[in-house]
């Protein structure tokens, strides 16, 4: 995975973006394509956007990603 760069002058992401805009369609695509949710910051703007089912699909995918790289650096 990656953390999305910047796409705004205020540093949000496109990830951020769409979130804030409650795209669920694009922010799954976003984060299958690999960009992690870091942070509250996605969660958050989905929940401003009234998108509770977003903000809880981006909360799951941080958590899943978090454990997975856990994983990784546990068994090297």
């Amino acid at each position: 995975g990656y953390t999305a760069s910047p796409c705004s002058p205020s540093g949000e992401t496109c990830l951020h973006q769409a979130a804030a805009l409650g795209q669920r369609t694009i922010c799954h695509y976003i984060v299958e394509a690999g960009a992690r949710p870091a942070g509250r910051q996605s969660p958050v703007q989905a929940e401003k956007a009234q998108d509770t089912e977003l903000a809880a699909y981006l909360e799951n995918r941080q958590h899943y990603q978090m454990i997975q790289r856990e994983d990784q650096e546990t068994a090297v």
